[in-house]
């Protein structure tokens, strides 16, 4: 039981977190689970902006920019996963409007990753 929790929590966490992200000049493509999963392509301006969310992992404090679209994530950036991140940060800053920090909370972020 105890495996496949972990199972389902990798799984979901590539789903909500991993993401593959492209620009052009008016777009952004996102694939999740690292371009295993469908491409999506948004308009910058069908985008509400973006939020920042620090995580703490092993004393260790990693940024998320996640990519709003109705309220919802459409896409994460992070420190994490993302060797470019601040390269791909710049992108997203000089697109898209900064709609604030988030604080952490793990039943947020728990919830968001079942959705």
């Amino acid at each position: 039981m105890f495996l496949l929790f972990v199972v389902y929590f990798w799984l979901t966490e590539f789903r909500t977190r991993a993401h593959s992200l492209r620009f052009n000049n008016n777009s952004v493509f996102i694939a999740k689970f690292f371009r295993l999963g469908k491409t999506k392509c948004f308009d910058f301006k069908d985008l509400e902006g973006f939020e920042i969310l620090i995580q703490t992992a092993k004393s260790i404090d990693y940024e998320y920019l996640f990519i709003i679209k109705e309220g919802e994530r459409v896409a994460c950036l992070s420190q994490f996963y993302h060797t470019n991140y601040e390269e791909l940060k710049l992108i997203v800053v000089d697109n898209l409007i900064y709609l604030g920090d988030r604080k952490y909370d793990f039943k947020s972020e728990l919830i968001a990753m079942f959705k």
